[in-house]
């Protein structure tokens, strides 16, 4: 259903915000879709544990389309934001040979069918050093979930971050947005990059049309899990400044 979502909806969310007028002291609000597809490995904590495949073991090789929201509040200088994302991945598989996850034995040939689903929130902070740079610190808070035939194993962590944003005008109306951060320090580990480009349609007023391509890498390595994640795709959204 979300993969139909219609860009004409977008457009007419904006429309509200047409009129407004930029203020140098912003908040502004975005949402959109990314498109993103799942690879990497997932392991329990254990000695004895099975490193499963996301693909070659648990049949996860469909990429799925997510919401992503976003707000932010801006000064001359200070950004202060929070983002929320959330990646939910299924798949099935008969197995070819027999499996430990999570302290449940799965034999040869029977069928498995399992999720991974991923929750991701980041509360932000940038200072702007010139006009089209700015870095700072992120915090970030995730809650990774698997399931594999109903047995259910959670995860919940925080890991502070470093990250920066670069936004060039190309021409009037067009810019080029990069953005990336990654983990401070710690065990697990989150690298996150992103690149595409902004336009504002003149009737749009303060509103701008985002579409790019992103990539995460989480790496966790918990007593209890172990895990290798790549998230990859496009993102279309729209912003709107007030």
């Amino acid at each position: 259903m979300l993969r139909k979502m219609p860009l004409t909806f977008l457009l007419i969310t904006s429309s509200a915000f047409a009129d407004k007028k930029c203020s140098l002291y912003q908040s502004q609000g975005s949402i959109g879709f990314e498109h993103s597809s799942l690879s990497g490995s997932i392991q329990d904590g254990s000695s004895t544990g099975s490193k499963l495949q996301i693909k070659d073991d648990l049949g996860i090789n469909k990429s799925t389309t997510s919401l992503k929201a976003m707000m932010s509040k801006s000064t001359t200088h200070h950004k202060f934001g929070f983002k929320l994302e959330k990646f939910k991945h299924s798949g099935s598989k008969k197995l070819s040979s027999n499996i430990l996850y999570n302290g449940s034995n799965y034999a040869t040939a029977s069928l498995i069918n399992s999720k991974v689903s991923l929750k991701w929130a980041k509360a932000t902070y940038r200072y702007r050093f010139t006009p089209e740079f700015a870095a700072g610190v992120d915090l970030d808070g995730l809650r990774l979930k698997t399931l594999i035939n109903e047995q259910t194993h959670k995860k919940t962590l925080f890991m502070p971050s470093f990250g920066m944003e670069y936004e060039k005008s190309l021409e009037e109306g067009l810019d080029f947005i990069a953005k990336g951060s990654t983990s401070l320090y710690g065990n697990s580990s989150q690298h996150y990059a992103y690149a595409g480009f902004s336009y504002n349609p003149k009737m749009l007023g303060c509103s701008c049309l985002h579409l790019g391509y992103q990539y995460k890498n989480i790496h966790l390595k918990e007593n209890d899990l172990r895990a290798d994640l790549k998230y990859q795709g496009l993102y279309a959204g729209i912003s709107m400044k007030f």
